[in-house]
């Protein structure tokens, strides 16, 4: 395993100095809460749990890196200057413990402590040196969607993402660009068994040019752009390998919204299925429009008395009135789903309700109040189509089970 060595951090590299540095506390813990998403607390590689503090200019900077995603945070702070290494966990943890407002970093090149209303905290030292380098700037080709509209892609596709490791084109986010405009046009993510697509913009007429980014690393970034205030851009940056690799191929992917907080990730090297194929066409045999509230308290109630293992329940619309029913250890809960309008043949559908759950958790609070999906048979993916943002829209798609 090699670490990401496109270019240097911008840190200073120059040997730790004597400093005492003042910080807000909770700023800080904010900071190290969103760089402990990349740190590898479970490595036989140490320094990949550790945090790197590198005090300059007036800022701290917070940088932590698992060689395939780094990130990083800059905090405000007093003047002084220091560069310093230590395990996010216990730096964490420490600051959790004081009670104060402010806190201080006192370092002399061999050690590292806590200070604040005379007490001290001694922390793990260690040298910068040992740090990996992370690549939080270099050139490439560049897009700035909203961030807003960005977060709300990301919330809607991470769901249907793979937990499966072994699995990379399935366990990564597929990101797509607009090959004629260069702008984020999709964001789409499926596990096999459910896809979600979120359109951002017009694809253009020739194929969009396609970013494949890990779970981990797709999980820190939509978390970031969800803090990051309205009205603001996500700066993306791809960058390529060096020139005398003799590729020109994109490696790298960094993202940095405001001056604070950047993050960058390896690109993943997979092909990711062409889910085209997989979202149906037209309007399905039936059609079937729910109260968005009363559908989540009726899926809840099914998903408590689904099968433990398969999750499934049955939405059938033979008769008059739709029906929810579940089965667990030979015993059926059937209840009523109301409906708010019903097209098209009669039909009896199963699915796993947790798919459906996370589906509707997916929306924002301030999105439609009501959710319609269509069916092409009982056998047919189910399908539904909703806008998270007034400039996104998402189609999601879930494969039926045998009843």
């Amino acid at each position: 395993m090699q670490a990401i060595d496109l270019s240097q951090s911008l840190a200073p590299s120059a040997a730790p100095a004597i400093g005492l540095v003042t910080v807000d506390r909770k700023e800080l813990l904010a900071a190290l809460a969103f760089v402990g998403k990349v740190a590898e607390r479970k490595s036989t590689m140490p320094c990949l749990s550790w945090v790197r503090l590198c005090a300059h200019g007036g800022a701290l900077t917070c940088e932590t890196t698992d060689l395939y995603t780094a990130a990083r945070v800059v905090v405000g702070a007093t003047w002084g200057a220091f560069t310093a290494c230590t395990p996010v966990g216990e730096l964490a943890a420490a600051l959790k413990a004081i009670d104060a407002v402010a806190v201080s970093f006192a370092c002399d090149g061999a050690t590292l402590a806590v200070t604040y209303d005379g007490a001290r905290v001694p922390l793990e030292y260690h040298a910068p040196d040992d740090f990996p380098p992370c690549p939080f700037e270099s050139e490439g080709d560049e897009f700035s969607p909203w961030a807003d509209e960005v977060a709300a892609a990301f919330a809607a596709t991470l769901p249907c993402v793979s937990d499966d490791k072994t699995r990379p084109h399935l366990n990564s986010l597929l990101l797509e660009r607009n090959a004629a405009t260069g702008a984020l046009c999709t964001v789409v993510a499926t596990d096999g068994h459910r896809l979600a697509k979120v359109v951002l913009g017009p694809a253009g007429d020739a194929a969009p040019v396609p970013y494949l980014v890990s779970k981990r690393a797709a999980l820190a970034i939509g978390d970031m752009v969800a803090r990051t205030p309205a009205g603001a851009l996500a700066r993306f940056t791809v960058a390529k390998l060096p020139a005398h690799t003799g590729t020109n191929e994109p490696r790298t992917l960094i993202v940095k919204v405001g001056p604070a907080r950047t993050l960058t990730t390896r690109l993943v090297d997979a092909q990711f299925p062409p889910y085209g194929q997989v979202i149906p066409q037209g309007d399905g045999e039936t059609r079937l429009t729910f109260d968005r509230a009363t559908l989540a308290r009726a899926l809840k109630s099914a998903a408590a008395v689904a099968s433990k293992h398969t999750g499934g329940v049955v939405l059938d619309a033979m008769g008059p009135t739709v029906m929810l029913s579940a089965t667990r250890d030979g015993a059926t809960a059937t209840l009523p789903l109301p409906c708010v309008d019903r097209q098209g043949a009669t039909m009896a559908i199963g699915f796993n309700a947790g798919y459906w759950r996370d589906f509707l958790a997916s929306i924002p609070k301030a999105g439609p109040s009501e959710i319609t999906v269509k069916f092409g048979g009982e056998l047919a993916p189910m399908v539904s189509m909703v806008d998270v943002s007034p400039e996104a829209r998402l189609t999601w798609v879930c494969m039926p089970m045998r009843r």
